[in-house]
């Protein structure tokens, strides 16, 4: 496509969005492990089936067809040192998008490639797709499921059982869960103050003595001819597995496929036999290490905010990885014991609850079709929970330096257009429950309505310039629909916690979880009604525009930007600890906590994306005794009653002064007070990485259960923000009366206040979309 086509990914909110159109990762020293499982060709034939080929469509399908290849899955544990994120056009260590550490244990099942040609199905490439995938850093997930569609969430590898290249053969591989599971100790969903919990997940162990220490293809080329012939006896379970599926008639059968797996063994195995046999690292021109590695498929798919059940985007994307350099490699068992296992056992644990129905091992096992799996233990009393037992065959592991730079849209649709193989829109259609459940990914995220049954919202109303504010709204909701205005000349900071909160795509289960975002109040306008800029007497619908948002657990980020259109990033809150009795504090000011978010400082420099402290909350406090010296908090303000019309009252002058009036004033008698949410829902193109595949303004509506309780603080809160190169939310938001420090501005905030109370949150609709290279549209509207 040209760059023209699609239209620009918006980044005013923070340099770090802004890429350049060809994005190269490089992957130095990938440490990569292979489990080879057996597994039933019907389960994986029909994974294709729902995932890839959308059989259950008859009148929409997407012109290719994909097929297991052969009769088994492959579990990779991937080790990443350095995975470095940088423009084409640059060094690996500068003017790039930093670079992070990475621990991967993916699912992936190799496949036959197909599409329909004059109306017949033609083999095009053998291909890879990954069902199942799991890693442990937020913007390596956030990037792969929005821009390549990677069915990534959250785990956690603990430091106890580290990756390490070559393999450990008395080593331990553990992958902890980062889905909830309620009735443990510390349960971050009742408990807004813990971190996500994890629970064991994958684990892989090998027995001593059943692995050669570096037993690679040149280690056997020197011991001789006995070796060799162990060797050859793994190698024969091998065939002997795939003829007994079949194999070797259907290959021998398809001259197509025939043909193109003898142009990648011409092509790679010489390769491979070269730099193994050399018994050192080598280096050479780029090559696929496996054909299967060559074509990786994806579906890249979001939920539509008001019907859920329904994708606003879904793509087949085909990505490429390359090999620079071979530093090593080699088997994970002894061919001259005969034990294709090595030794290996791996667990796979049931992540099931009776509230969420997680049964993540499971759903492994029977999506898979994986054989031989054997129930071996339960978690606790409950029978629900269980962990499966596996044996690879034939495990092996490399030590690469790898490339990751290709990426296209092989067919895309929206709600309402059929499949197309161009940036065009396919044709019209009636929008259907089309979102795959099936897979990692598909359920992570929690849509719909939702209910918060008990919240807390802290308001810290910051002073900005106006003007910053307007351009700002101009710039990150530009559309051709509605024009946006700031109202007021504050942003506000709000940091809120909520509990038992639950969504329609995870009842009867409920949440808990914090949140910070940068908030501009406002109003939007119907340009086919105001077609001209508002006057600025002129008054529009009022709204309530999130900007950025920090909140303390991955679904909840997944959840606001892939279905709420609420650019959030996974963080960590971290309480400061408490003073010691009896100290007084030197500036009168006790920390509440500190927002740790995962980024990188700059983006001309040979940086780390890490976490790092973003900003700080603390509450002044005042000596309450000269005798010992103890500190307490000011006490709050009395409550305010939103319904009791006194406009004299000083928090009903601070709500209209903060553009927050309608939240009182402008609603009818019997409707709950609340206010009503726009945010940009946008996601990057697969092959163009500055430039947006799906973008949306998308509303939705708060209303508190009954009235919420106000309370106006009479102390100050402090606000501290470090800026950064890539992020720099103080010249963002134009924040002003701060006082600077070097990198950190330090704002003493009057008149804060808190809310508390439950309220709904509507599903929410779209007021505007586009797809690809689509206009702007409003399905309430006849374009």
């Amino acid at each position: 496509m040209a760059d023209s086509e699609l239209p620009k990914y918006v980044v005013e909110i923070a340099d770090f969005l802004n890429w350049k159109a060809v994005i190269t990762m490089r992957f130095p020293h990938v440490g990569m492990r292979f489990y080879p499982l057996r597994a039933d060709f019907a389960k994986l034939q029909s994974l294709c089936d729902k995932w890839l080929n959308f059989t259950a469509e008859e009148d929409d399908r997407p012109p290719f067809k994909f097929k297991p290849a052969a009769p088994f899955v492959m579990l990779q544990t991937v080790n990443y040192d350095r995975l470095e994120v940088s423009d084409d056009d640059a060094e690996p260590t500068r003017d790039n998008l930093g670079w992070l550490k990475q621990h991967e244990a993916i699912f992936a099942v190799p496949l036959e490639w197909y599409r329909w040609e004059k109306d017949k199905w033609v083999f095009v490439d053998w291909a890879m797709t990954y069902p199942f995938l799991y890693l442990d850093h937020p913007i390596s997930l956030w990037m792969g499921r929005e821009m390549y569609g990677w069915p990534k969430i959250p785990i956690r590898v603990p430091r106890l059982f580290p990756l390490v290249n070559p393999p450990d053969p008395r080593g331990r591989v553990s992958f902890q869960f980062g889905g909830p599971r309620p009735g443990t100790p510390g349960d971050a969903r009742r408990n807004p103050n813990l971190s996500q919990p994890y629970t064991p997940f994958i684990e892989i162990n090998q027995a001593p003595n059943a692995f050669y220490p570096m037993a690679s293809l040149a280690d056997c080329w020197r011991r001789g001819p006995e070796k060799i012939a162990g060797a050859l006896s793994a190698y024969s379970g091998i065939v002997n597995l795939a003829a007994s599926a079949g194999m070797p008639r259907r290959l021998l059968g398809a001259r197509g496929k025939a043909r193109r797996g003898l142009e990648y063994a011409i092509r790679w195995l010489p390769q491979m036999v070269k730099m193994y046999a050399g018994g050192g690292a080598s280096e050479g021109h780029k090559f696929t290490p496996s054909p299967f590695m060559k074509n990786n498929i994806t579906l890249k798919q979001f939920r539509d905010v008001k019907d859920v059940d329904s994708v606003c985007y879904q793509a087949l994307v085909k990505s490429e990885l390359a090999v620079e350099r071979v530093w090593g490699g080699g088997y994970l068992f002894n061919p001259m014991l005969g034990d294709l296992s090595g030794g290996v056992t791996i667990r796979l644990h049931d992540c099931q609850d009776k509230d969420q129905r997680i049964f993540e091992g499971r759903t492994i096992i029977e999506t898979l079709g994986l054989r031989d799996a054997e129930i071996i233990a339960a978690h606790g009393d409950r029978q629900d929970g269980k962990v499966h037992e596996l044996k690879p065959f034939f495990p092996f592991w490399w030590d690469l330096d790898l490339t990751y730079d290709k990426a296209e849209n092989l067919a895309w649709r929206a709600k309402n257009t059929r499949w197309s193989v161009t940036s065009a829109p396919g044709a019209e259609r009636k929008p259907r429950k089309d979102y795959v459940i099936l897979g990692s990914s598909a359920t992570v995220e929690l849509a719909g309505p939702r209910d918060y049954k008990r919240s807390r919202m802290l308001v810290l109303p910051v002073p900005a310039n106006l003007k910053r504010l307007k351009r700002l709204c101009e710039d990150y909701l530009d559309n051709d629909r509605y024009w946006f205005n700031p109202t007021s000349d504050h942003v506000l900071v709000v940091a809120d916690q909520f509990r038992d909160m639950s969504a329609t795509t995870a009842r009867p289960a409920s949440w808990a979880d914090s949140e910070l975002a940068f908030v501009v109040v406002g109003e939007y306008f119907d340009k086919s009604r105001q077609p001209q800029v508002p006057a600025p007497q002129t008054k529009g619908a009022q709204i309530v525009m999130p900007m950025i948002g920090f909140v303390g657990s991955e679904w909840n980020a997944i959840s606001d930007r892939e279905v709420f259109g609420r650019f959030s990033l996974a963080s960590q809150f971290v309480p400061a600890e408490a003073p010691l009795l009896g100290t007084p504090l030197e500036d009168g000011y006790q920390t509440l906590f500190h927002l740790r978010t995962s980024f990188n400082r700059a983006a001309d420099e040979d940086d780390q994306v890490r976490w790092r402290t973003l900003l700080e909350l603390a509450e002044r406090w005042e000596r309450r005794s000269a005798f010992n010296g103890s500190v307490e908090p000011l006490a709050l303000g009395s409550l305010i009653d939103l319904n009791e019309p006194k406009l004299e009252d000083p928090m009903r002058i601070l709500l209209a002064r903060l553009g927050l009036d309608s939240v009182v004033n402008n609603r009818r008698p019997d409707e709950n007070p609340g206010f009503d949410m726009v945010g940009l829902k946008q996601f990057r193109d697969a092959s163009e990485a500055d430039r947006a595949c799906y973008q949306a303004l998308v509303k939705t509506r708060r209303a508190f259960d009954g009235t919420p309780k106000v309370n106006l603080l009479k102390n100050r809160i402090r606000l501290t923000i470090r800026e950064f190169d890539t992020i720099k939310l103080v010249e963002s938001f134009g924040l002003q009366g701060g006082s600077q420090s070097g990198p950190k501005y330090t704002f003493d905030v009057e008149n804060p206040f808190v809310v508390t109370g439950g309220f709904d949150q509507t599903g929410g609709e779209n007021l505007c979309w586009r797809a690809s290279t689509m206009k702007w549209r409003d399905d309430s509207k006849r374009d």
